[in-house]
């Protein structure tokens, strides 16, 4: 059959899904095609007869007509697969698993280890070279590839500082860097730079809203360096390259030296400047401990034992507000809210001794107090492992409040053991007598639970 029969299965299918007559169509089809094999089949035998004529009987053959050697089919099947291994499926293995030396031989990839220097083009091999075969064979990859793919950019970015302008190029240096620059520059220009007033404006605080950015936090880092004539890491060489272009101990005159008198690192640990004081006791229970410090640094003694009551955690543990904040709760409970006023620069402005920023500090600390008592009360029947009034008074009361209105509400049992249930009538708090059922006879203390 030739291709025109194929040709002709596809367009029957077509033909035959709109035509009740498909069948005659067909064989008609198979007629016309087996027809036209047989002309062709007469027009070979024509030229094979001719060619044998000219060059001698036998020159060509059919196939068929090729003598074949006997062969037992179970033995032509294994010689065929010793020479086709791949015949019979499954993982093709390359020549290094399967032991064998092929050379170089097109289409099989060499074995991968460790690319030697020189297997780099030459400009990448000249950049390895000025960093130090010794330095960089000590790299991890990712370090490597950084050494062999180096920034090119050289955008110019301008600049200014007060009323100065300029233009800087630096290889490498990205558009948000530029930025950063400028910002640490501004800060240097417009702020007063006090030692807690540079941490508060170029340290960045890990998991907090606000603070310098990632970029400035090192830069200033690096300047700080920079200006004591220390090294500053290989990690931010760039920062070196920008503080020469600047010629930056010349373009901020004496606020050079101020900058070089603050111990960076030492302020970013620090827990007791202005603002990680007041995060720590918003964050958490940390305000005895500030407390303590004063104490100590005062050559006091601790003072006497007390128990601590922490309404953070009882808000975290309790409830699902949005914000665990005092501000944010007291008002979510209707109990009002804190003093409004400037932010972080009141602390800035307290520890220069500006008067009327104490007196707007003083008035701030009040609201604080009261309005902390005020969600106090509130939360008061909630509060678990309360110091118990119990320890402190003559009768039987309540171990939150300390109110005698105790009414019996049904029983607490434990696994083996009951007791006497009791609800404070003035707080709401539940409690239970600290004896058991069967040897009260009658109530001798009560028990948070």
């Amino acid at each position: 059959m030739s291709n025109d029969y194929f040709k002709a299965q596809g367009w029957f299918k077509t033909y035959a899904l709109n035509s009740q007559d498909s069948r005659g169509v067909f064989q008609q089809l198979v007629k016309e095609d087996e027809e036209a094999f047989r002309l062709a089949s007469a027009e070979t035998d024509r030229i094979k007869e001719e060619m044998n004529k000219k060059f001698g009987s036998g020159t060509i053959k059919y196939g068929s007509e090729i003598p074949q050697p006997e062969i037992k089919t179970p033995q032509a099947i294994f010689e065929f697969s010793q020479r086709n291994p791949a015949a019979e499926g499954g993982r093709m293995l390359n020549a290094m698993q399967v032991g064998e030396d092929r050379g170089d031989r097109t289409g099989f990839r060499k074995p991968r280890g460790p690319k030697k220097i020189t297997d780099f083009p030459l400009e990448v091999q000249k950049l390895i070279k000025d960093f130090g075969i010794k330095k960089y064979n000590k790299l991890n990859n990712q370090q490597k590839y950084s050494v062999r793919n180096q920034p090119t950019s050289t955008t110019p970015y301008t600049l200014n500082y007060g009323k100065n302008k300029f233009d800087i190029t630096v290889k490498g240096l990205t558009k948000k860097g530029a930025n950063n620059v400028q910002e640490l520059l501004n800060i240097i220009n417009k702020e007063e730079l006090t030692p807690e007033n540079w941490f508060a404006k170029t340290s960045r605080k890990q998991g907090k809203k606000g603070g310098a950015s990632a970029g400035v936090d090192a830069m200033a880092r690096d300047l700080v360096k920079y200006l004591k004539g220390e090294a500053i890491g290989e990690r931010t060489a760039i920062h070196q390259i920008i503080f020469d272009q600047l010629n930056i101990k010349d373009l901020i005159g004496d606020k050079a030296d101020i900058i070089k008198d603050i111990d960076g690192k030492s302020f970013r640990q620090a827990k007791g400047t202005a603002a990680a004081a007041k995060s720590a006791v918003e964050s958490s229970f940390d305000a005895v401990k500030l407390l303590n410090k004063e104490f100590i640094l005062l050559g006091l003694t601790p003072p006497s034992p007390y128990k601590e009551i922490d309404l953070l955690r009882t808000s975290r543990s309790k409830f699902k507000f949005p914000s665990n904040k005092l501000d944010y709760v007291a008002q979510a409970l209707g109990l009002g809210g804190k003093v409004k006023h400037i932010g972080h620069e009141l602390w800035i402005r307290c520890m220069n001794k500006d008067k009327q920023a104490w007196d707007m500090m003083k008035k701030y600390n009040i609201q604080d107090v009261v309005l902390l008592e005020k969600v106090y009360e509130k939360m008061l029947s909630w509060i678990r492992n309360h110091p118990n009034h119990n320890s402190y008074s003559q009768g039987v009361v309540c171990p939150n409040c300390g109110g005698s209105n105790l009414i019996k509400r049904g029983l607490s049992c434990n696994t083996n053991t009951v007791y006497q249930r009791l609800r404070c009538k003035d707080c709401g708090k539940w409690s239970r007598s600290n004896k058991k059922m069967k040897e009260m006879k009658k109530l001798q203390s009560a028990i948070s639970i």
